[in-house]
């Protein structure tokens, strides 16, 4: 979804807000920052996510560090109009 620039859609949001909101151990996920910094890093940031998944270390400060940083910059876009 990011590499086709679907970021602002709806199916994009319910995932961002899942992957966000539900994964990895309990702590509280920062707030997107206003106004974005540049997207260019969100494709990585998504594959270290993943990353941290394939190698079984999604309830780590690791797997936290890696969703933080892609809650931060990577935060839908607003829908087109």
């Amino acid at each position: 979804m990011l590499d086709a620039g679907a970021d602002n859609t709806v199916n994009y949001r319910d995932t961002y807000t899942a992957v966000v909101q539900t994964c990895g151990p309990a702590v509280p996920a920062p707030k997107p920052k206003e106004p974005p910094p540049s997207r260019a890093a969100c494709h990585d940031l998504a594959a270290a996510m993943v990353d941290e998944i394939e190698n079984d270390q999604m309830e780590t400060s690791s797997f936290s560090a890696a969703r933080n940083n892609f809650a931060e910059i990577c935060a839908p876009r607003p829908p087109s109009p």
